[in-house]
């Protein structure tokens, strides 16, 4: 149940307009902040190792062009009006290239009479236009369900002198200066910066101007595309009750983690066999990322794979002697393997100029497979190491009480099982009849 026992945050993996859908969200929803993609056809990378590990975002529209965004739009925002309170409001977060567009299906599902605000956010830094004047601001919608059942909370903005007085003789006022809807104050996130999650996210400080001015505390606060998280960080800081959604599920970990909540609280997470094949039948490059992340790999660009679905290196100082014979392509399939599976496998390898890979596929080795994996050893001088990907997935939710999860095979067994030496990659009980790939 969504809303049962709802006191704090809440996070659900899956696509917003599906999960929209779902009748205990009719009416129920105090405010929604959205901040979509930027229709900007761009696949992020994030390569940073810090608690949330090396990681890649999509944030692009399927489909891509403006007419579909638009069509996609009609839904969503349907969708929003039917979930939110007579006094709720919602917040889009978007900039020039969507704005126009959005801005004219939002005047036909809540009506004109319902717009708020349209908010310049002006920052600066990074490239510099030369062909034309450099894009420094983003555009944020605010809408009304109900206008005359909303209630605005007005902003602040310190004086630099407060003890100053206006033209007339009158003292300043001392909360501050009315915010206007021109916004110069708030700095974007530098991409250096400790708390960075996600290459598009967006201040901690900005979202919490928003929840204010358009909620109250206790209120029910909800992030269709949460991202990492930083929407429900904003509504806790605000004592608001905050519900995300986001369809990676890698981002999913990373909020969680960050929010410091559970990944076993996430709902529709993968805990089971059942749940591992709805994920892989679903969406197979999610499930790939899932077990890319269990045994720590570097996930490939989806349009880059060609064989290869990540890139493991155990040890990142090998990286910077130039020793790149030590790296790993890493497979995933969610079936058994076969002979073939081995020698395609093999031969993506080689095409990436690799002596070592990991093969992960449902099931235990057959003798057949054993022998091709042995095969590409003798012939071609590459090492291959088998797993069963079910001895890394799924998880259980801990019991009552119980800290962590003793995994007799853990995700690290795959990292600890290689052994290296300057000739040799050894894998120690890759085979369940306990053969070695030496």
């Amino acid at each position: 149940m969504i809303f049962e026992n709802l006191d704090g945050l809440k996070i659900i993996y899956g696509d917003c307009i599906e999960v929209l859908k779902d009748p205990q969200f009719n009416s129920s929803i105090d405010l929604i902040y959205a901040d979509p993609p930027f229709q900007k056809n761009t696949n992020y990378s994030l390569l940073k190792d810090d608690i949330y590990g090396r990681r890649e975002y999509d944030d692009i529209w399927k489909g891509g062009s403006v007419s579909n965004v638009t069509n996609y739009f009609k839904s969503f925002l349907s969708l929003c009006k039917a979930n939110l309170k007579e006094t709720g409001a919602i917040i889009i977060h978007l900039n020039e290239v969507l704005v126009h567009y959005i801005k004219v299906e939002m005047d036909k599902e809540f009506g004109i009479n319902n717009f708020l605000n349209h908010i310049i956010w002006c920052y600066s830094g990074g490239g510099a236009g030369k062909n034309r004047f450099a894009n420094k601001h983003d555009d944020i919608l605010i809408y009304a369900k109900n206008k005359n059942q909303f209630q605005f909370n007005p902003q602040y903005l310190p004086y630099k002198n407060p003890n100053g007085k206006h033209m007339n003789g009158t003292p300043l006022r001392k909360e501050g200066k009315l915010m206007e809807d021109w916004w110069t104050d708030i700095k974007p996130v530098h991409f250096q910066a400790k708390n960075k999650r996600h290459p598009t996210q967006k201040p901690i400080k900005l979202i919490e101007r928003l929840i204010n001015a358009c909620s109250k505390e206790e209120d029910i606060v909800l992030d269709p595309y949460m991202g990492s998280g930083s929407t429900l960080e904003a509504a806790r800081n605000g004592n608001r009750k905050g519900i995300g959604i986001e369809y990676q599920l890698n981002l999913c970990e990373i909020a969680s983690k960050a929010l410091h909540l559970s990944k076993y609280q996430i709902e529709n997470y993968p805990l089971s066999i059942q749940d591992c094949k709805k994920l892989n039948e679903e969406n197979p490059f999610e499930f790939h990322k899932l077990v890319l992340r269990k045994i720590k790999s570097k996930p490939m660009k989806q349009s880059q794979d060609r064989g290869i679905d990540g890139i493991l290196e155990p040890f990142d100082a090998l990286k910077h002697n130039g020793l790149t014979s030590k790296r790993a392509g890493v497979q995933v399939k969610f079936s058994n393997a076969n002979p073939s599976t081995v020698r395609d496998f093999a031969s993506a390898l080689t095409h990436k100029k690799l002596t070592q890979g990991i093969l992960i596929c449902g099931g235990s080795t057959s003798t057949q497979v054993r022998e091709a994996i042995n095969k590409a050893y003798e012939t071609q001088s590459l090492k291959i190491i088998y797993e069963d990907w079910k001895r890394i997935l799924p998880e259980r939710k801990p019991k009552e009480g119980e800290e962590f999860i003793k995994r007799k095979k853990s995700e690290d067994k795959i990292i600890k099982s290689m052994e290296y030496t300057e000739n040799k990659f050894t894998s120690l009980d890759c085979f369940t009849n306990g053969s070695k790939n030496q």
